[in-house]
C-alpha cells in the first residue's frame, strides 16, 4: 500500500491515511483508518498537516520534561492546566481541540476548561476514529 499522504479536501480527489489509500468514491470507513493503530502525537500531525493544507493557523503548547524525567508544561492562571491540545484560528472562526488517542479520556482539569471554553467558542474532543468529523469541521467552518 502507499504511504502518501492526501486528504480530501476540495483540491484533491482521494484520501490517504497513514498507508491506507481510500478512494474518494467510497467515503473513509473509520473502520478501515482504524486498522492502522496511531498515537496521540500521530493523530495530532494528520490534524495540524490537514489544518496547513485548509488554510487554518494553529497553535500547540509542547509539554517539557523536568530533571526528575516528569512532563511539566509551564503555564499560569486557572486555565492553564488543562487547556486544549489545538487552538485553529481561520477566517473569524475560532476551535479549540483536545486530541486523544482512541481510548484516551478527559482529565478533570481537562472537562473543567472544556466546560469554561465551549460557552465561547466550539470544543471538540477528537480520536482516530472521528477524522471524518474532523475533515467535516475543519472545511466547512
Amino acid at each position: 500500500m502507499a504511504r502518501e499522504r492526501e486528504y480530501k479536501d476540495g483540491r484533491g480527489d482521494y484520501y490517504l491515511a497513514e498507508g491506507l489509500r481510500e478512494q474518494r468514491s467510497s467515503t473513509p470507513s473509520p473502520k478501515a483508518r482504524m486498522q492502522i493503530p496511531l498515537t496521540e502525537a500521530q493523530f495530532q500531525k494528520q490534524v495540524t498537516d490537514l489544518a496547513t493544507r485548509l488554510g487554518w493557523s494553529w497553535l500547540h503548547i509542547e509539554r517539557m520534561g523536568n530533571d526528575q524525567g516528569r512532563w511539566r508544561t509551564p503555564t499560569s492562571g486557572p486555565l492553564g492546566k488543562g487547556w486544549p491540545d489545538l487552538v485553529l484560528i481561520r477566517r473569524g472562526s475560532l476551535i479549540f481541540a483536545e486530541l486523544k488517542g482512541q481510548g484516551g479520556s478527559l482529565s478533570p482539569a481537562q472537562a473543567s476548561v472544556m466546560t469554561i471554553l465551549h460557552f465561547v467558542h466550539p470544543y471538540y474532543v477528537w480520536r482516530p476514529s472521528d477524522f471524518n468529523q474532523v475533515l467535516e469541521v475543519l472545511s466547512n467552518a
